[in-house]
């Protein structure tokens, strides 16, 4: 997903950035005034991330900040790039966040999203299922002795959008040259589209 960043010298915003793994792989394509700023609504969140960031962002690069992805702070028009990995399918109202993704890139900017999927071939999809419905809770078990996060995760998975669905809501937020590319036998989407 980094690669999709050309501009060497990009403003990048992080939605939902967590303990920026994300904002740490683009702000390696970056150079000389190049920044990313990572947002996310969880202090806790943040706090591993600033602890990481001590060791893995000696040149400063990176920035976090509390924010809201559905009511950015940020002024239109603001960034290159907007990324998000694996969030999309946790907000509360996705054509908002959608909205205010396209709100705060510049004209031409390019969304850039990472994302768990529902596989939509029919044999892909029915083993998908079992695995999210069986062994993922199975695993929560054993491992953290509670099946709560694990159940969650199943959920916003196999209530997301199908790739089409999702490339549709990325048009009525306003974005154009919407792709989609599969990984991971479509389990995985890498999705891009241009302001």
């Amino acid at each position: 997903a980094s690669r999709a960043v050309e501009k060497k010298d990009a403003k990048i915003l992080d939605l939902c950035t967590g303990t920026a793994e994300l904002a740490l792989a683009f702000s390696k394509r970056l150079s000389g005034k190049g920044r990313v700023i990572g947002v996310d609504f969880s202090r806790g969140m943040l706090e591993l991330a600033r602890k990481k960031l001590e060791r893995r962002d000696p040149a400063g690069k990176i920035s976090l900040f509390v924010g809201n992805a559905e009511k950015l702070s940020f002024r239109e028009n603001t960034f290159d790039y907007v990324t998000s990995g694996f969030s999309m399918r946790n907000l509360i109202d996705l054509d908002q966040g959608l909205k205010e993704m396209h709100r705060v890139l510049k004209p031409g900017g390019l969304a850039v999203i990472i994302e768990i999927n529902r596989p939509t071939h029919r044999l892909t999809g029915f083993f998908y299922r079992c695995y999210l419905k069986g062994a993922i809770p199975l695993i929560g078990l054993l491992t953290v002795g509670t099946v709560s996060p694990f159940l969650y995760l199943k959920n916003s998975v196999l209530g997301f959008q199908t790739p089409s669905e999702f490339c549709g809501r990325l048009r009525a937020a306003g974005f154009r040259e919407v792709s989609f590319k599969p990984f991971a036998p479509g389990a995985i989407g890498l999705y891009c589209a241009t302001k």
